[in-house]
């Protein structure tokens, strides 16, 4: 079957010329729901029916999702249960009140029983949820907890439990989070909990903050956020500021970041040309002051951080074109510059990429989305690698079979992998990948995902290829 999918795959990259992939906000062109499969295979299916509880309504999703990881080293084989439960809004004086609870219990099917070199070697499928049966059977997760409080409180919204806090920064939290309308025009919001995490101990660790959020006129609206975080025994100010504007044919925001002493711009617009149709996106982003350790948090898990780094200017512009009802192509050109030419490094370096797609909607059936895709690095040569230049190239593809029945496969390429065991940096390592998804009625749905991944990375032929399959199985009431 690998072997197929090869030959299959690598067919479809020499009859197309390959250009990069885009979203085009064109009602001809938007793309079918199992694309999200090529990047997160098994997206949770959305829950639309309800057993009726008093003047709400249930809803009870049941998701089980089977893991075999394998190559010529070892295996391994994960089991997944995932519980979702929500309820529809309850009346409660002028307001609503709702409540969500999103968990999940896990166990590694046969443990590190297939560890072929034996117990004196490192195991390679060792991962995070091992870590979680170590000190917890079946390793559970409670990704939300919480209730919604709309209007019961006179022009305000509580939300409070475990949830994920998103206003101009997402947080994963347990706390509060109420938002107050004052007028038409502005919102004042409030939060305060501590950062949740799976994988370290953050009793002791807590944030608060606010903002406001002001629809300035019909075309403008501005938004201010200040948060005090006490994270890992860091104590951060984190400061950001965002304005959002309505131009003719687009619009454009620009956005202002600080963290303690460092800070960083950034402006982005995306217009369109109504004669023609063309979409044109333009970024620009610039880290005025380094970062160094004492001026970031922990983050990951928790949230995203702006990690140690020295100063850099980067630019992107990209122009996607509809062709008909049934052709998108579309290009682009980045660039990165680090200010100081000695303070490049692997994870921060100058290079100018170029990149292009061609999607293909609606050919050879009205049910088939095809998108190639191609990127040209070219990365200079700095203290801690040589130069690189490469093409980088894929192809997706998304068919429906039938109202029931679809399908999806296709390849990628990732670069700049780290091989540990060698202490370098290698640049190929290709996936394939293919599935399916059945959804015989409204209740339930089977998803199957096979990926194959042909790696330079380890200096062994027992870990260059690796196989995984999951199965996916959803219930929904």
């Amino acid at each position: 079957m690998v072997n197929l999918l090869r030959i299959f795959c690598a067919s479809l990259l020499t009859v197309f010329v390959a250009l990069p992939v885009m979203a085009f906000e064109d009602y001809r062109y938007v793309t079918p729901d199992t694309w999200s499969m090529h990047a997160s295979p098994g997206k949770f299916k959305e829950m639309y029916r309800g057993i009726p509880i008093g003047d709400a309504t249930l809803n009870l999703g049941l998701t089980s999702r089977y893991r075999l990881r394998t190559n010529d080293y070892s295996s391994d084989q994960d089991f997944y249960q995932y519980l979702r439960v929500n309820t529809t809004p309850i009346a409660v004086g002028q307001g609503t009140i709702s409540t969500t609870l999103f968990t999940r219990f896990a166990d590694d099917i046969d443990g590190d029983s297939n560890r072929d070199w034996g117990d004196s070697y490192y195991y390679y499928y060792e991962d995070s949820l091992d870590r979680e049966l170590d000190d917890n059977d079946w390793a559970p997760r409670v990704y939300q907890a919480k209730f919604d409080m709309d209007n019961v409180i006179p022009n305000t919204k509580v939300t409070g439990g475990r949830f994920y806090l998103d206003h101009l920064n997402t947080f994963q939290m347990d706390g509060g989070d109420f938002t107050v309308n004052i007028g038409d025009k502005v919102e004042v919001y409030g939060f305060g909990g501590m950062p949740v995490s799976y994988y370290i101990d953050t009793d002791d660790d807590s944030f608060y903050g606010g903002g406001i959020k002001i629809q300035a006129t019909q075309t403008t609206k501005i938004t201010g956020e200040y948060i005090r975080l006490d994270v890992e025994d860091l104590d951060d100010d984190y400061t950001k500021a965002r304005l959002d504007q309505s131009v003719p044919f687009g619009n454009i925001a620009l956005e202002y970041t600080n963290l303690n002493s460092t800070s960083e711009y950034f402006a982005v617009g995306n217009f369109e040309i109504p004669q023609t149709g063309t979409m044109v996106g333009i970024e620009y982003e610039t880290l005025v002051d380094s970062v160094d350790t004492d001026n970031s948090y922990v983050v990951n898990p928790l949230t995203y951080a702006l990690l140690p780094e020295n100063e850099y200017d980067r630019a992107d512009f990209s122009v996607y074109q509809g062709l008909g009802d049934h052709l998108v192509v579309g290009g682009g050109y980045e660039l990165k510059r680090v200010k100081d030419s000695d303070d490049e490094n692997f994870g921060n370096r100058n290079y100018d990429r170029y990149y292009g797609n061609l999607d293909i909607i609606g050919i050879p059936t009205y049910n088939t989305y095809i998108s190639l895709k191609a990127d040209y690095w070219d990365v200079e040569e700095n203290q801690d690698v040589s130069d690189n230049e490469k093409i980088q190239y894929g192809i997706e593809i998304s068919q429906k079979i039938s109202d029931a029945v679809d399908v999806w496969l296709g390849t990628d390429f990732n670069k700049y992998e780290y091989d540990y065991i060698n202490d370098r940096r290698e640049d190929s390592v290709r996936m394939y990948y293919a599935g399916g998804q059945w959804e015989p009625n409204n209740i339930v749905s089977f998803l199957i995902d096979f990926s194959y991944e042909d790696s330079e990375m380890y200096d062994t032929d027992d870990l260059e290829e690796i196989y995984t399959v999951e199965a996916w199985a959803n219930f929904v009431f």
